[in-house]
């Protein structure tokens, strides 16, 4: 029986393979390893290749080819099976155990209505060992100049993603979210751990007064216990806590719980974002912040 034959018996097998699962994203090797898991149940010659595999699906199914564009890095090729797949989709299959955090992740919980324009993905490093000891000069060091912005940035379907290498926590209070345009299940920071990396990178997190909304929107349902557990297993050795600390005084929570970060220490002056030439100082927190939040 000829080649093209044989595909278009195994068609309909192959439309129910793939829609009967939860992934829509793929890789061209899972392609591949599709064919291999399959080829005998859906009689199909050891002859065909994986490419001819994949020029068939292009032709006959729903399947698609998507390239994620960047500026300074090489394409990326995914497959993508119908319409009804999100941008979010696309661009948690580009690194493993990847999640939806920051400026995402405060629209995603409600916290904010603005839409942002960028996606941010991380995926986080391999463990490293802790710094050495905090001074008051290396941290002044550390925030005089602007923050370093991530350089891998792709693009796909009219959407941007920024894909950051975060710090190594395990995965740390990342839970599934329902993608709202597709039910299908996304990784995502939660709602304490969303807090945390927007108060540690506010850049990524649409700045310094989208986070400040975000606390203010989060007040009744964030628990405060969690933020300072989560602080704890993540183990910065910048004095973080200030930063929400300071948030957390703006948007006005309780006293109560603004000393479950005040009993964490006041060691040191601290930055609210890097780079600030013009600041104002809030003692009670120890902190810089820029004038006008």
């Amino acid at each position: 029986m000829a080649r093209a034959s044989r595909l278009s018996l195994a068609k309909k097998h192959i439309v129910t393979s793939v829609e009967d699962g939860s992934q829509r994203v793929f890789k061209r090797k899972e392609v591949s390893a599709l064919l291999q898991r399959h080829r005998h149940d859906w009689k199909l010659t050891e002859s065909l290749t994986a490419s001819q595999f994949v020029a068939y699906l292009l032709d006959k199914t729903p399947m698609r080819e998507v390239q994620l564009e960047s500026e300074s890095y090489n394409p990326i090729t995914r497959f993508v099976w119908g319409e009804e797949v999100s941008s979010y989709e696309i661009f948690l299959s580009v690194k493993k155990n990847s999640y939806l955090c920051h400026a995402t992740a405060i629209f995603m919980h409600g916290l904010s209505d603005l839409i942002p324009k960028m996606i941010y993905v991380n995926a986080e490093q391999s463990p490293k060992p802790r710094k050495g000891v905090l001074t008051q000069e290396g941290v002044r060091r550390a925030f005089a100049n602007k923050q370093r912005m991530s350089r891998f940035i792709y693009s796909a379907d009219s959407h941007t993603a920024t894909f950051l290498s975060g710090k190594n926590t395990g995965n740390l209070g990342v839970v599934e979210m329902d993608d709202p345009t597709t039910g299908r299940p996304l990784h995502i920071t939660d709602l304490e751990r969303t807090l945390i990396d927007s108060s540690v990178r506010p850049t990524y997190a649409g700045g310094t007064l989208n986070v400040l909304d975000a606390f203010r929107e989060a007040k009744a349902r964030v628990s405060v216990n969690r933020l300072g557990a989560y602080l704890k297993k993540m183990d910065y050795i910048y004095p973080y806590h200030q930063s929400l600390g300071f948030f957390m005084s703006r948007a006005g929570y309780p006293e109560k719980s603004q000393a479950k970060m005040r009993a964490l220490g006041l060691e040191h002056d601290f930055y609210l974002e890097y780079g600030m030439k013009d600041a104002n100082y809030d003692s009670a927190w120890r902190i810089f912040f820029p004038k006008g939040l």
